[in-house]
């Protein structure tokens, strides 16, 4: 099967400064991403951490400095045209329908709606992954992310790296035996 998006050894770096005064912070190191179509994970990660640079590089608005970002097989930006969507969630919803030709939605940060907001975006997500569309969040905090989909991955230092998923069943206390009883 074709992955929805493929993101190998991508690094993003942005270079400030004038003349001989420069400084270079990368804000991507090496990001490998998969996804298949129909799947939704959220990247979490603090300000400043490249989430919306990651974002923008796989929609194809940002070009990377190293590594190669494929949309349905294909590396060029048209395909991304073809393909990606990015969503400014703190600006509005994404719509209600999806563009015809999107595959894989990409929505900034997620974090930024109110309860009822990200229920409803949880909601959409969860019709546009089933019908096979792939989608990413970004959020600033996990609470925010696990609301709208179960997959998170962390971006710190550049880097992705996965989060444990909570288990889903409570523990339940089992009575104390005392010691009286014989144990």
């Amino acid at each position: 099967m074709t992955l929805a998006l493929e993101m190998r050894t991508v690094g993003k770096r942005y270079v400030v400064g004038a003349g001989g005064c420069l400084g270079t912070v990368w804000a991507l190191r090496s990001v490998d991403l998969a996804l298949e179509p129909g799947d939704a994970v959220a990247v979490v990660g603090g300000p400043g951490t490249g989430k919306s640079t990651l974002l923008l590089a796989a929609a194809g608005l940002l070009a990377a400095d190293a590594g190669t970002v494929r949309w349905f097989g294909e590396a060029s930006r048209a395909a991304a045209v073809r393909h990606a969507a990015y969503h400014f969630a703190a600006a509005r919803q994404p719509p209600a329908r999806a563009p015809r030709s999107a595959r894989i939605h990409l929505i900034d940060e997620c974090d930024a709606l109110g309860p009822a907001a990200a229920a409803r975006l949880g909601e959409w997500i969860e019709r546009r992954s089933g019908a096979g569309e792939s989608v990413v969040v970004t959020a600033r905090n996990e609470c925010a992310a696990r609301e709208v989909v179960a997959r998170i991955l962390m971006l710190r230092g550049g880097r992705l790296h996965a989060l444990e998923t909570p288990p889903s069943v409570a523990r339940v206390a089992e009575p104390r035996r005392s010691a009286a009883a014989g144990d």
